[in-house]
């Protein structure tokens, strides 16, 4: 004889599905509403751009590997105010920058700057399941997820490569929001309106990586109007000993036009020691200059203090920025 156990549960678990399905459907957002056209007029981010140099309104900086990407997929948008400088995570093997919605990630074997697939790291995939029949919605055979109603339509509006397929089901959380994660994102209904979840603060937290990173770099506030602004930049947040490491700067004036013709000394510091000092040809008629130095021996994990100084006229001129010897 059969078990009737066995059977019973392979009768009940449909029966669940199916009722949890309904619960949802009669909970879903109206598959015709506004809100997904809405919910893509977002705020724009405040940023100043001079060259390779990006800072934002929050302090903090647009590190240089980073930009042309950032650009390239409309981080404005897509990935917000960054909420961290960059760093590297040794567990993930990654140089990372965390936006708000978001994180860009570099790999220092071959500097190839992606996308985190964040719900993966997150830890919210699912399962694949079965298409619905239900005419709303549509299925990513990629995943074995649906995607209804307004999800549906926000990301058809949106463009699903910001969002990546989906990797788990609509679901409702404890104080009845409806919600959807995707490879990069995490989509809630709210107020009538579709939200992107801040997924990049959420990352930071549930990594827990240190806070200070959170706080702009030293002197490192980028161009903006009003002051006289120093800005240095590094091609490579994190590069190992021996590799050759690019400095830019930038000096701009208080319209935020470069100032030319100013030299700038340079020196490298580990630990509070000086390990090299260099002086920089004179800012172009962009207020630019750029250099070129091999990374010095050190332990991995060791962060590399790159000071730059000079002085406009009498005013003084400061700025730092670190990168981290790679393991």
């Amino acid at each position: 004889m059969g078990n009737p156990l066995g059977r019973r549960s392979r009768i009940v678990t449909p029966i669940l599905l199916f009722v949890f399905g309904v619960i949802l459907a009669a909970c879903a957002p109206p598959a015709s509403s506004p809100g997904a056209q809405s919910a893509l007029q977002i705020v724009p981010v405040n940023i100043v751009y001079s060259g390779q140099v990006a800072s934002f309104d929050n302090g903090l900086l647009l590190e240089f590997p980073f930009i042309d990407t950032y650009r390239a997929m409309e981080g404005e948008r897509w990935l917000g105010r960054p909420v961290t400088r960059s760093f590297a995570d040794p567990d993930l093997g990654w140089t990372l920058q965390v936006f708000e919605y978001g994180v860009l990630a570099q790999d220092p074997g071959d500097a190839h700057i992606f996308l985190l697939k964040i719900s993966d790291l997150l830890g919210r995939r699912q399962g694949g399941v079965p298409a619905t029949n239900d005419s709303n919605c549509s299925y990513a055979q990629e995943t074995g997820h649906n995607l209804c109603f307004e999800f549906r339509q926000y990301v058809r509006v949106a463009g699903v490569e910001h969002f990546g397929p989906p990797v788990a089901e609509m679901t409702m959380d404890a104080e009845g929001i409806l919600y959807q994660d995707f490879e990069y994102a995490r989509l809630q209904w709210i107020g009538g309106g579709i939200l992107r979840e801040r997924c990049g603060e959420t990352f930071f937290l549930q990594r827990g990586y240190d806070r200070s990173l959170r706080e702009p770099a030293t002197g490192a506030a980028g161009p903006a109007a009003g002051v006289t602004r120093l800005y240095a930049s590094l091609a490579r947040p994190t590069l190992r000993p021996g590799e050759m490491q690019t400095l830019q700067v930038a000096l701009t004036d208080p319209t935020g036009a470069g100032i030319p013709g100013v030299t700038l000394e340079v020196t490298l510091e580990k630990n509070g020691a000086a390990l090299l000092e260099i002086t920089l040809p004179p800012t172009d008629a962009n207020g630019m200059a750029s250099l070129s130095f091999r990374v010095p021996e050190a332990d991995p994990g060791t962060r590399i203090r790159v000071i730059v100084r000079g002085t406009d006229e009498t005013t003084p001129l400061e700025s730092v920025v670190e990168f981290e010897v790679w393991w």
